[in-house]
């Protein structure tokens, strides 16, 4: 619970059921998932039972681990939050799977022929290839070498 809105439960109610003769062990957790910066601040963890409360607070960081990062092209930043560090550079999807497998011949700017448009853009983006354009649809013309 973010400690400003942190309440004390009646303890009352635990004394009532208490006869004595039993007791329990139960650990809890909390996990805390998609946090983003909003998120971040102190944290109460306030664990109550028969004999009173016990409370520790704790300061939640928010990390993005692509703050600052440009990643090139059509690529965008994805942080290694597992790790808690690092990131990694990755490609979009261009198209649905149905439309990757569709016969539709390009030939790009850098005088290359790909089986689709979607298939072209990958490519770009995977190699590092900017300001990938269709020239033509269809096969690449055969390009003729100058005569000096």
């Amino acid at each position: 619970t973010r400690k400003e809105q942190i309440t004390r439960p009646n303890l009352e109610y635990f004394n009532g059921l208490s006869s004595g003769h039993v007791s329990q062990t139960t650990i809890n957790s909390i996990m805390i998932n998609n946090v983003d910066e909003p998120n971040e601040g102190w944290y109460t963890c306030l664990a109550c039972n028969r004999y009173g409360c016990a409370e520790h607070d704790a300061y939640l960081t928010v990390l993005d681990l692509c703050k600052g990062v440009t990643c090139p092209g059509d690529k965008y930043c994805v942080g290694n939050y597992a790790a808690g560090h690092g990131h990694t550079c990755e490609c979009p999807s261009f198209c649905d799977r149905a439309e990757m497998f569709a016969s539709d011949w390009v030939c790009s700017n850098y005088c290359e022929e790909q089986f689709n448009e979607s298939i072209m853009k990958d490519d770009a983006c995977k190699n590092d290839k900017f300001g990938i354009e269709i020239i033509n649809k269809g096969r690449c013309r055969k390009v003729k070498n100058p005569e000096i």
